[in-house]
């Protein structure tokens, strides 16, 4: 059956939002006091540095909406709760993502929640790739368009560009986003980081109707964002093999570094010319630091090689690294990582030193190391009685299990919050409704009473009326008698 959905339009809808549909003009936010007290406890939308901290969240007002500030007002953001909590969007913005918005002419929160997730997943490949900030090649693969068949508009939405699927659509999607909004302010004396130093906004803080789709063709990259781009591509822009974003969203670094770059490692040709281009670059970065000084060589951290860290591969149990992912490889290192980067790492095997003397020693020894094996063996049995024995190419995945359920639990938790909250709002309506209620049964018993004694007086009346009519007719029959 479908759900009934009840729009809340406020008092005045401004001129600007005419446009706006009415499912986010009618959106009010069930966002108060509680819940943000509850959001802060438990949730983290702030950066730790300290520039993170000259921003707080706080309840919307009553005629708020997400898709209108008042410029008159403060000046302050809309921001949907699922992309802190879902998403990993942190204040301030990064780079990236204001670079986006700017491109794209749009506030936070006319993106629909699951395109941000495709922008947090693209930043967290690049980051992991060590590669600069292309905003070329993210609109090269998505392109941003609105809800079909919609006379007014709503969310707009990022979707991948025709035969450029590298992403998946982010699996877990929130219900009822619409209504979970929060306002961003600045704390008293501290600059805002959607305006730049000139005093102009980064992007607007009202919903615009003429958004802008960057297209950006493929002859118009560079030469390394293409490498970057072919990377992507041959590797994960196959069918049913794409990138996930849920996962890229929620696992670690390290995580990422063993499942993607591990992956890709010595397995892609494309690949291999990225990182060979990353490391003409660090040393040519690295030429021209030591050409007036013989100090040893630094690079860039912007160059530093993507390696994977060592992991055995799951299907064939062998390692698929030989380099523990250092931070900063020199020219010989890497080039003796990508060549024995197939082989498998040879394991030292412990071999008990037998002394050489007569058959006898030797049989004493053995006897002697055969019951101590026995006893550490019967030891180890009996501590793994009543254990589960997990192999150990199965370990890391149960670790990611785990952190998949943690984040499982914390979202269950922010909605038995909000299911709470509701339960709360509905029992205080039902009270009220009791009380209306009650006070409809006592008039209706008030006018029963008022109604009886109506017809009791009535019928007094009636009988006085034939009294009288009685009384006449006899005074007329005596007069004529």
């Amino acid at each position: 059956m479908a759900r009934r959905v009840i729009h809340v339009l406020p008092q005045v809808v401004p001129e600007c939002c005419e446009w706006v549909d009415v499912a986010v003009l009618g959106a009010k936010s069930v966002v108060d006091d509680e819940f943000i007290k509850y959001f802060c406890e438990h949730h983290r939308y702030r950066e730790s540095s300290a520039e993170g901290r000259k921003y707080r969240v706080v309840a919307p007002g009553p005629e708020d909406r997400a898709c209108y500030v008042d410029p008159k007002g403060d000046s302050c953001i809309f921001v949907y709760e699922p992309i802190f909590t879902k998403v990993g969007v942190r204040v301030p913005s990064s780079e990236f993502e204001i670079e986006v918005l700017n491109g794209c002419k749009v506030v936070p929160s006319q993106i629909h929640l699951n395109s941000w997730g495709f922008i947090r997943a693209y930043e967290v490949v690049r980051r992991e790739f060590r590669f600069s900030t292309s905003l070329g090649v993210f609109h090269h693969l998505f392109k941003l368009t609105k809800p079909f068949s919609k006379d007014k508009q709503q969310w707009l939405s990022f979707r991948a560009n025709q035969c450029m699927k590298v992403f998946e659509m982010n699996e877990e999607s929130v219900r009822d986003f619409k209504n979970l909004y929060l306002k961003v302010v600045s704390q008293p004396g501290s600059t805002l980081f959607w305006i730049n130093g000139k005093g102009e906004y980064q992007f607007p803080l009202t919903w615009n109707e003429e958004w802008v789709n960057p297209r950006v063709e493929r002859k118009e990259l560079s030469e390394p964002e293409l490498l970057f781009l072919d990377a992507l591509s041959e590797c994960w822009g196959k069918k049913d093999n794409h990138l996930p974003t849920r996962l890229l969203l929620t696992q670690s670094s390290t995580y990422i570094q063993n499942e993607i770059l591990g992956i890709m490692s010595g397995k892609s040709n494309t690949y291999d010319r990225f990182k060979a281009h990353l490391l003409s670059k660090s040393k040519r970065s690295t030429a021209t630091v030591g050409s007036n000084s013989g100090a040893s060589k630094s690079v860039s951290p912007e160059v530093v090689l993507p390696t994977s860290i060592g992991v055995p591969d799951s299907r064939s149990g062998k390692d698929i690294s030989a380099t523990p992912s250092p931070s900063i490889l020199s020219a010989q290192e890497v080039d003796n990582s990508n060549r024995d980067i197939t082989q498998t790492r040879k394991r030292k095997t412990f071999e008990p030193k037998i002394p050489k003397s007569t058959l006898l020693v030797n049989l004493e020894f053995v006897t002697r190391s055969s019951i101590k094996v026995a006893a550490i063996c019967q030891a180890a049995q009996n501590k793994l009685k009543g254990c589960v024995v997990v192999p150990e190419g199965e370990v890391e995945l149960l670790r990611v299990r785990v952190r998949a359920l943690e984040t499982e639990k914390r979202v269950i938790e922010g909605e038995k919050f909000e299911l709470s909250s509701k339960v709360n709002s509905l029992e205080a309506r039902l009270a009220l409704e009791a009380q209306e209620v009650n006070a409809s049964k006592e008039l209706v018993k008030r006018l029963e009473k008022e109604k009886a004694d109506g017809e009791e007086k009535y019928r007094k009346l009636y009988e006085f009326k034939l009294k009288i009519e009685n009384q006449k007719r006899l005074e007329a029959d005596l007069q004529a008698a």
